[in-house]
């Protein structure tokens, strides 16, 4: 993984031409409808065919299998920015997610003694599976000190720090809250030290709604404080010390948090009239759009690497909508339904 730095904005200029070409191929709001208002999950595939997605859905043969497409024309996407892009780095702050995806998986595989599943890894992350697995596999032997030239620190310190915990085993679910943390930690480090505000206010913000889902989350299900306190993600906006002051409280004391922190409008959007009922669905949708709305306020810039993140979230918001309506169909959810669940759109 690389190392940020700020890089001189024009160095971007190729770049962001290509972008723009690849934006015009952004489906639009009138086909998602189309494929809402298709009689059935494979004439909504079909129109799906006539896209730019008709390469990569081949590959599934049918609807029923619709994900393996869907999942080949992401990794085509970011292959084709990799292509021409000056650095490493959009592509760093991007494919974190995948990373930290697989080292989850790795992790739970090693330390409960099972084989992962290969449909589970993804391979377009910024480092090799295989690369990872070794390093894990050292780490859980008890090697002194677990180095490697070719992971990047920011995972090197997330196995560590899992390996840290004595209840892991036993709880594997420290796996996923550890490795969250790490990933969003990372990503501001990254954003902050390429010295571009827009990307800074989007990982800060997604830090934030992250806290926010684990402590609605927590408090709703009854989590343990201090595990609660050590899901809670340093960076954002919010101080982690005012978060970790009302670990331990219920759900109430953790909606009137929220009431007064800077998201406080965005209660409305998932908090129902019944007091303290929360429709979590609602907030993943909010949560998503917010982020991606957010991000759009690069997308315009002449220069620099903030129009490229924006139109690989604005693909994985069209992929994640494709999942919701493709979906929806075969499970013979009515379309306004699938409506009320599509993100916004950015074509």
């Amino acid at each position: 993984m690389s190392v940020a730095v700020p890089r001189d904005e024009h160095e971007y200029i190729y770049a962001v031409a290509r972008v723009r070409v690849l934006e015009t191929h952004l489906l639009d709001r009138a086909t998602l409808q189309r494929m809402v208002d298709a009689e059935s999950a494979q004439a909504a595939f079909n129109i799906l065919m006539e896209t730019e997605y008709a390469e990569s859905a081949s590959e599934a043969g049918d609807v029923y299998d619709f994900e393996k497409g869907l999942t080949a024309h992401l990794k085509w996407v970011y292959d084709y920015l990799a292509s021409f892009m000056p650095d490493s780095f959009v592509l760093d702050l991007l494919r974190l997610r995948f990373d930290f995806h697989n080292l989850k998986v790795v992790l739970k595989a090693k330390l409960l003694n099972f084989e992962p599943n290969p449909g589970a890894l993804y391979d377009w992350g910024t480092t090799p599976v295989d690369v990872m697995s070794s390093v894990v596999s050292a780490a859980i032997e008890g090697a002194t000190e677990i180095r490697s030239k070719t992971l990047p620190e920011g995972l090197l310190e997330c196995i560590k720090e899992v390996l840290r915990e004595p209840s892991v085993r036993e709880d594997p679910q420290l796996i996923d809250l550890i490795a969250d943390k790490c990933y969003h930690q990372t990503r501001v480090a990254l954003a902050r030290a390429s010295g571009r505000e827009v990307l800074q206010d989007w990982v800060k913000a997604a830090v934030d709604i992250a806290n926010m889902k684990i402590s609605l989350r927590g408090s709703k299900l009854g989590m343990d404080k201090n595990k609660l306190q050590l899901a809670l993600i340093p960076g954002g906006k919010v101080s982690i010390e005012s978060l970790k002051a009302v670990a331990g409280e219920g759900i109430e004391e953790w909606l009137e948090f929220w009431a007064r922190s800077p998201y406080s409008e965005a209660l409305s959007k998932f908090v129902k009239t019944e007091k303290g009922s929360i429709a979590f669905t609602e907030l993943e949708k909010w949560a998503d759009s917010y982020l991606a709305g957010l991000i759009q306020r690069g997308r315009h810039l002449a220069f620099g690497p903030e129009p490229i993140v924006a139109y690989a979230v604005a693909k994985e918001t069209e992929i994640k909508n494709l999942r919701i309506i493709l979906t929806g169909k075969l499970n013979g959810l009515p379309g306004d339904m699938i409506r009320e669940r599509l993100r916004d759109v950015y074509a």
